[in-house]
């Protein structure tokens, strides 16, 4: 004789299994659902530059006048140019205005209060290296009616590197970082350390700029050679500079100098506020 207790158990169990064939039923009835296309396909590239759109810290795009420019590869002429985004047609227009011709990668910085775009440009290599008659360079566009011209160009460091970056205090300067090699050994690959960040700054104008120097912080040196770095300016501390680095190991340090008088630094640490000395 069956127990009631089993008798529910069957129906239970008979009206899930009705109910699973029942979605079954419905779900395999469903036409499948075809991939969409979201967004817009740009132009690709074959030629030259490997990776045009590199590197990870560096920036290519900027919104001035309406528009959005950036700094994008042309495979025809083998150059980086800027282009303007015609958004009503989703298609990147070349203004034909070159930047650096070294088949070189770049990050840029658009001041929209001096109406000023800065390039800082280096030829790529996966391990800073010296480079001394090739080294990274800041150029400077001014922009008016539409159009961006050239005002001058600065080099700033003797070295090729992976990443190069650039940021402006509020006080007017120019920050620039990167990581390379101390060694002037040029017949090893990757090159003899120790790697260090490195940083540069603008002095009495955009084209005068110090010695190179390495950044004055713990961490900063005995670096991976695969390690990069960056720098950006705060917007909450108004003259001062944050500069990061990203290491292969897993572990991280910020650091920042600040726009006093005599360029200073402050040293960060996950877990206490800044730190600030005025003398470097």
């Amino acid at each position: 004789m069956m127990r009631s207790t089993d008798v529910e158990s069957a129906t239970n169990a008979r009206r899930a299994l009705l109910v699973l064939c029942a979605m079954g039923g419905l779900i395999c009835s469903m036409a499948p659902v075809s991939g969409q296309d979201v967004g817009y396909r740009d132009f690709g590239f074959a030629n030259g530059s490997s990776t045009p759109s590199g590197e990870r810290p560096e920036s290519k795009l900027w919104f001035n006048d309406g528009s959005w420019w950036g700094s994008m590869w042309n495979d025809v002429v083998q150059d980086c140019h800027i282009y303007r985004l015609d958004l009503a047609n989703q298609t990147w227009i070349d203004t034909n205005v070159a930047l650096d011709t070294r088949s070189s990668k770049a990050d840029v910085l658009w001041d929209d209060a001096t109406q000023k775009l800065y390039v800082a440009s280096h030829v790529f290599s996966e391990t800073g290296q010296p480079n001394g008659t090739n080294g990274g360079k800041v150029f400077r566009y001014s922009y008016g009616g539409g159009s961006y011209v050239v005002d001058d160009s600065v080099t700033i460091n003797g070295a090729k590197t992976e990443t190069l970056t650039l940021a402006k205090d509020s006080t007017g300067r120019l920050w620039a970082t990167w990581v390379d090699t101390a060694s002037t050994d040029t017949t090893t690959s990757p090159r003899p350390g120790p790697y260090r960040v490195m940083v540069n700054h603008s002095t009495t104008d955009d084209f005068t700029w110090a010695a190179p120097y390495q950044l004055n912080t713990a961490n900063s040196t005995n670096l991976d050679p695969n390690d990069i770095s960056a720098v950006i300016a705060f917007a909450s501390m108004p003259g001062a500079i944050r500069f990061a680095t990203r290491m292969i190991r897993p572990r991280f340090w910020r650091s920042a100098r600040t726009a006093w008088p005599t360029p200073g630094y402050c040293t960060f640490t996950a877990t206490s506020r800044p730190s600030c000395s005025r003398a470097r």
